[in-house]
């Protein structure tokens, strides 16, 4: 046992962290200032950009447009209220937020996803792929759509894409309702209150979004052959998982996540062996750096029809 107290050990650990964390609320500040045409005091703003350029992106942050802003902001907005309430409720290990704000910003998250999968996934899995996602019968399953966001988001990349977005929880499924309206995209996006393990469409979808972190284990493999038969012959399905790149400290983030959002603590390789046990053929783990996101992907490709 080491002779420094204990609270000696603690605070120079802690405070850095939460130094961090004030530095975070700088940047998501900053963003909602601009987003919403807020002027504050000067000395105020100026102690923001002090803020922006000691972490080198101020002039990055100024080159963001308002769609990135929406995107930076919710991450940043996501990350901190999630972190401050289980700070207020520790033993929550699920997610089942009904604060409208909590579950807004998780979904701004959600939507950096799809922009990750056109660019940099989805060709990495075939040209025959992209070809029928850009076709006018392609059909998207979205596991766990939240308030929709990814859903949108999809559909304004392919503006032909139909959606089916499925989640059991009504607090945010009745924003997803909003949100779909206010995209003016009520006939393209479906909005069901169903688990993925109730689902009962067959050959139906093109590609399936499976979040791994929102879907506790147990039901994780079930879910994963409801999707495969929901699946059209040669459709796919990426499973996101959060990145673990080998730093202790890191690693056990990304674990800590999953648990506190109510996920599966899975590695990529054990839940690509589900996938090769309910019938997924060319399984694999894809992550790149260039996505600009700590998440790694899981995909997999329903057998062509014989």
């Amino acid at each position: 046992m080491s002779d420094i107290p204990a609270i000696d050990r603690v605070l120079p650990a802690a405070i850095p962290l939460l130094g961090a964390a004030e530095a975070a609320s700088a940047l998501g500040a900053t963003l909602r200032l601009r987003l919403d045409g807020t002027t504050v005091a000067p000395e105020f703003s100026a102690q923001l950009d002090a803020v922006l350029g000691a972490l080198g992106i101020g002039d990055a942050v100024d080159a963001l447009d308002a769609d990135e802003s929406v995107a930076v902001l919710g991450i940043v907005e996501g990350f901190l209220q999630q972190a401050a309430d289980f700070v207020a409720h520790p033993s929550r290990s699920t997610w089942d937020h009904e604060d409208p704000s909590i579950l807004r910003a998780q979904g701004h998250t959600s939507a950096l996803i799809p922009p990750a999968v056109k660019r940099f996934v989805l060709p990495a899995l075939g040209d025959a792929l992209v070809t029928r996602m850009d076709s006018p019968d392609a059909a998207f399953l979205d596991v766990g759509v939240g308030v929709g966001a990814l859903a949108v988001a999809m559909c304004q990349l392919w503006p032909s894409l139909r959606t089916v977005g499925i989640d059991p929880w009504e607090p945010a499924l009745a924003l997803a309702r909003e949100q779909v309206a206010a995209a003016g995209l009520e006939e393209r996006i479906e909005l069901r209150k169903i688990t993925a393990e109730a689902l009962e469409d067959r050959e139906q979808f093109d590609l399936a979004w499976v979040p791994t972190f929102f879907i506790p284990s147990d039901v994780l493999d079930p879910a994963i052959e409801r999707v495969h038969a929901a699946l059209r012959p040669d459709g796919w399905v990426l499973l996101g998982m959060y990145g673990r790149p080998g730093n202790p400290f890191i690693d056990a983030l990304a674990d800590f996540r999953a648990v506190r959002q109510g996920g599966s603590l899975r590695t990529p390789q054990e839940v690509a062996s589900s996938l090769e046990r309910a019938g997924f053929e060319d399984v694999a783990v894809h992550f790149n750096p260039e996505w600009g996101l700590p998440l790694v992907y899981v995909a997999g490709r329903r057998a062509p029809a014989t």
